[in-house]
């Protein structure tokens, strides 16, 4: 591992045989903290750690050793250890997951299940929670949730849909996995997962996958409720009841080749709270003909807003929706937009007279989704040339939002009012006043606690 402090004119080596590296948490490590895994002789590996790039010994301190991989995640160390155990079936090893919170002594975590664990994947360790997934085998992948105070897991849901690939065994950090999860940007408790059929777990084909939803960070997952009617209004026959739903791309789609109609994956953000837009299928599985679908009460209710594959993107704090058709269904030289939540939909052409319409690849705006500038990038059909396009489309709306054109909105379980004990309660633009938030917009946000029951108790 390497160091420079003069932008890359000079380096010097501060440790060496280093397997993986992060740096510390500010807030909660002392500054220019740096944490390292380090092979020793023997092929073992120890965690360790330095606020001084390891220029001092009485600086640099050793959490724990004999270690398959580690990651940092806020108040969080995560390690895994493989423990031979007296009496144990597998010659290899157990597959044990250790945890450090606040910075404190590594205790190992607890999971029901005796099943062999192949690898742990870290999905998620927000709002006093952990989300693990456990590889049992090469057919079973479960997704465990932790308790608040103790590191015992229980299971959370079966089957998941997780790749992963043999040069990344053992670890449960490495970007060569993939745990099909979406978490619903601004919202907690709320996640989106692909779920493989049970009793057909081999199977990764677009018949056998299948969406749920939950809205309490894993306590209860659910199918997604299917639209009543479809873009023009006609009953769409889908019932829950009957197995029947609404199945949602998420990661996985836009990464596997045979998945290519769907090119962009389900979009939320933060600055745009409770908007959901995502291409989906309505029936009993992933299987059939794409359509974009939006939920403005964080997937609680949809509405299916366009047929085919589009690329999209927010704006203007979630003020408007632009798509544009993909690289994969044809060329193009005009986009589609709706100030509505996609109610409504116009097109505005992007080319001048006389210009060639092109593959879109791709659909950007800046960082935060607060402005209403939106860059397209793609290449002729005949010859590859990269293109660019920017769009402001700042003069779609009618005007400037006022006071009157906001709403107060909570967002809420199917037949609950509280989310995790708490009623969030956010302002937001009315959609059909089609208003401008502006960059400077700030949106107002009272918590209030709910009273407990049942349900919101761990036992």
């Amino acid at each position: 591992l390497w160091f420079s402090d003069d932008f890359g004119v000079s380096w010097k080596e501060i440790q060496l045989q280093v397997k993986a590296f992060y740096w510390g948490v500010a807030g909660i490590d002392p500054e220019n903290t740096i944490f390292v895994e380090r092979i020793e002789p023997g092929n073992s590996t120890t965690l360790l750690s330095s606020s001084d790039f390891f220029q001092t010994r009485s600086n640099i301190k050793e959490w724990i050793s004999n270690i398959e991989d580690f990651e940092v995640w806020e108040k969080y160390l995560f390690v895994a250890r493989k423990q031979h155990l007296i009496g144990s079936k597998h010659r290899d090893g157990v597959l044990q997951l250790w945890v450090s919170i606040d910075r404190g002594s590594f205790k190992m975590a607890e999971f029901p299940s005796h099943l062999e664990r192949k690898e742990i994947f870290v999905y998620d360790a927000s709002d006093e929670q952990v989300f693990v997934c456990v590889m049992h085998d090469e057919l079973t992948t479960n997704l465990y949730i932790s308790d608040v105070q103790r590191m015992k897991f229980s299971l959370s849901l079966e089957n998941i849909l997780y790749i992963t690939y043999p040069s990344a065994e053992g670890s449960f950090t490495s970007e060569e996995r993939l745990a099909d999860i979406h978490k619903v940007q601004g919202l907690r408790g709320v996640y989106i997962a692909t779920q493989l059929k049970l009793g057909n777990a081999t199977n990764s084909t677009s018949d056998n996958l299948m969406t749920v939803i939950t809205f309490d960070k894993g306590g209860e997952w659910n199918l997604l409720k299917p639209p009543i009617t479809d873009k023009n209004g006609s009953p769409l026959k889908c019932n829950i009841n009957d197995g029947c739903s609404l199945h949602l791309t998420l990661k996985f789609s836009q990464l596997y080749q045979r998945f290519r109609t769907y090119p962009v994956p389900i979009l939320s953000k933060e600055s745009a709270v409770g908007l959901i837009v995502a291409s989906g299928v309505v029936g009993k599985s992933l299987k059939g003909h794409p359509s974009v679908f939006v939920s403005s009460d964080a997937g609680v209710t949809w509405r299916e807003v366009l047929y085919g594959s589009y690329i999209y993107m927010i704006g203007d704090f979630g003020g408007i929706i632009v798509a544009v058709k993909s690289f994969s269904h044809q060329e193009t030289d005009e986009v589609i937009y709706s100030t509505d939540d996609g109610e409504t939909w116009e097109t505005i052409k992007f080319l001048s007279e006389g210009g060639k319409p092109f593959r879109v690849y791709g659909l950007m705006t800046e960082p935060g989704e607060k402005t209403t500038t939106f860059t397209l990038f793609g290449s002729n059909k005949d010859h590859h040339e990269w293109l660019l396009v920017k769009l402001d489309l700042r003069h779609v709306f009618k005007h400037d939002c006022k006071a009157e054109d906001y709403k107060m909105w909570s967002p809420h379980a199917p037949n609950r009012s509280c989310l995790l004990g708490r009623e969030e309660i956010y302002e937001r633009r009315i959609s059909h006043t089609s208003c401008y938030n502006g960059l400077n917009y700030k949106r107002l946000i009272k918590i209030e606690n709910c009273p407990c029951d049942r349900e919101d108790y761990e036992w």
